[in-house]
């Protein structure tokens, strides 16, 4: 691996860890609602700058509501979700419940038919434990906490993303469906701010 590459690689982690620091810092000063649209107001003029200069492929119109269900599930659902779960979960517990992501893309190997391997299975049965122990360390008297539940309803927006912008990025730029998708993920919340 090239050093570009690896430091593209660890800049992403970076920013994507520091990210519920973040939220959780914002959350001070500002709604869960507000945090959510100021954040994607700021990258839908980056994308539109971005556009401008690359040019975004137009969507086909029988890809529009796969657009649609993918902002609404990875850009609204996953970041109200995590904002308001993360005003009761601590910053750790949250980014580790993220990461269930896997598990919900299982169902991705029952919508698309694919095998599941050893691998997959055992990363799965992991991930299923820890969060299972960090809701029980995360909740009193073993009471779910509704903020585990919005963070895990995070990553099942995620999950759902990954699985419906699959197909997109076989028939657009990464730029295009992450544009469109921002772009509409911004509007969806706007009426309720």
């Amino acid at each position: 691996m090239n050093i570009k590459v690896a430091l593209s690689i660890a800049l992403i982690v970076f920013f994507w860890a520091s990210s519920f620091v973040a939220i959780k810092l914002g959350l001070e000063d500002i709604s869960a609602m507000n945090l959510t649209l100021g954040r994607f107001i700021i990258s839908s003029i980056t994308l539109g700058v971005l556009a401008i200069i690359n040019r975004p492929s137009p969507v086909h119109k029988k890809d529009w509501l796969r657009f649609v269900v993918a902002s609404l599930s990875g850009v609204t659902l996953y970041n109200l979700a995590l904002n308001y779960g993360q005003e009761t979960v601590s910053v750790g517990s949250a980014s580790f419940l993220i990461n269930t992501v896997p598990i919900f893309t299982l169902l991705s190997f029952l919508v698309l038919k694919e095998k599941v391997t050893i691998k997959i299975a055992s990363g799965i049965v992991l991930g299923t434990v820890g969060v299972g122990l960090i809701t029980l360390s995360e909740s009193e008297n073993l009471e779910l906490n509704f903020g585990i539940l919005l963070v895990l309803a995070a990553a099942f927006g995620q999950a759902i993303f990954y699985i419906i912008q699959n197909p997109l990025l076989t028939r657009y730029s990464p730029l295009t469906v992450i544009s469109y998708s921002v772009w509409l993920g911004t509007l969806f919340p706007l009426p309720f701010s």
